[in-house]
């Protein structure tokens, strides 16, 4: 019967070890939650810095607002739920909240179509950027061996490096 040697069963754990470590990185559960409140003419706070995989709430007050992303790789359009998604984006003054999970990288600038406007850079405007890479963390990267090669004699013992990258 073949057995693998000391030196392939210790590299196949570490294998899986860090494999399982980066999987589990950057996962839904590792999201952060941000929440924009939407009062009377600005959004609070205006500006955030996120990473891909966290998730925004936007929460009216009961002011004439909505949030219409215009620039930026995620667009939408929100007020009572989002256009497209069963909801509707047109402005209402009643209280309402939705929450956006950013799952693309870039910068995402939005406005209130009643009292700003993106374009003119005025008004009830915002502004999210979405750092990391698209399915950035949510993969393990790949191995390799600090040296090109090992010798140890048998019985003694033997560091082995191993590097993560990716």
């Amino acid at each position: 019967m073949h057995r693998p040697s000391l030196v392939a069963r210790c590299l196949r754990s570490v294998a899986i070890a860090i494999g399982l470590a980066g999987a589990a990185s950057g996962s839904a559960a590792d999201a952060t939650d941000f929440t924009v409140e939407v009062r009377n003419d600005f959004f609070s706070p205006a500006n955030l810095t996120i990473q891909v995989g966290d998730r925004v709430t936007w929460r009216n007050f009961g002011m004439n607002h909505n949030v219409n992303a215009v620039v930026g790789p995620t667009q939408f359009r929100c007020a009572n739920g989002c256009d497209g998604q069963g909801g509707n984006g047109t402005p209402a003054s009643n209280a309402w909240e939705f929450t956006i999970t950013f799952d693309q990288a870039g910068t995402i600038r939005y406005q209130c179509d009643v009292h700003g406007s993106v374009a003119s850079g005025f008004g009830m405007i915002g502004t999210i950027v979405v750092e990391g890479e698209v399915g950035g963390s949510d993969e393990p990267g790949q191995l390799r061996l600090t040296q090109g090669s090992y010798s140890v004699s048998e019985g003694n013992p033997v560091t082995i490096g191993v590097e993560r990258f990716g």
